[in-house]
């Protein structure tokens, strides 16, 4: 059977619906999580070409060695550009890993991942799942990652065999669209960083402790994680 001609249709859960056609050709191919914060790559990528170039037209300014400062300038620049390139695509999947290996999972869950995405950590969930169920949000930031869209985490998913046990719906970490006590793990590890300010992390705090059932875990860095405990101390008390 020729691949191309063999589609698989999906349907996400996001409003508005959407029906996302993919062929099994393409359902081989790697998963594919983008690269986060592809403008500030590119930027430091310009900047280093601007140094290099600086280095090699300008061996002397103001009597300055032009040609060393722009070197190390230059090297300084792509270093961190290929840092982050690298962390995108390895060093993000050691961390996703390490922290759903600490998760005792029973199979049954209902995961949450707050921020998802293209689906890095929920897919990394829905792996653990056998009838359980993990449910990402997010708002799609266009410039947080390359290709960031709600359609790219069910390719993903797809190409995973996963597809079945991931289900993906828009919404804001600070105003989740869930009824109290629906989650058994709820994991916002990746939208930390883009949350800006105190009350904004707070407000997720609250949204976070508030969808948990009794008894679940929230999983993230250990500062946020404790912070979150106490909320649902409080909350436990004043209920």
């Amino acid at each position: 059977m020729n691949d191309r001609q063999a589609p698989v249709s999906v349907a996400i859960l996001c409003p508005p619906l959407v029906a996302l056609r993919i062929t099994r050709a393409e359902m081989r191919q790697q998963l594919n999580y983008g690269i986060d914060s592809p403008s500030i790559i590119a930027t430091e990528l310009i900047l280093s070409l601007v140094a290099f170039g600086v280095a090699a037209r300008l061996p002397h300014l103001l009597g300055l060695p032009a040609r060393w400062i722009g070197l190390i300038v230059g090297l300084y620049l792509l270093l961190g550009a290929f840092g982050m390139v690298y962390y995108s695509k390895v060093g993000k999947l050691k961390l996703r890993n390490r922290l759903l290996d600490s998760i005792p999972w029973r199979g049954g869950e209902r995961a949450l991942d707050v921020g998802c995405g293209r689906g890095l950590l929920l897919i990394g969930a829905a792996q653990r799942l056998t009838s359980g169920k993990a449910i990402g949000v997010d708002v799609w930031l266009r410039g947080a990652m390359s290709g960031n869209r709600p359609e790219a985490v069910l390719e993903n998913a797809l190409r995973a065999g996963v597809a079945e046990r991931v289900e993906v719906l828009g919404g804001d970490a600070r105003r989740l669209p869930f009824k109290d006590a629906t989650f058994d793990i709820v994991a916002p590890n990746f939208v930390l960083h883009e949350l800006k300010t105190g009350a904004e992390r707070e407000k997720m705090s609250q949204e976070v402790v508030r969808v948990l059932k009794p008894g679940g875990r929230c999983y993230a860095p250990s500062s946020y994680a404790s912070s979150c405990a106490g909320k649902r101390n409080r909350w436990r008390r004043s209920g």
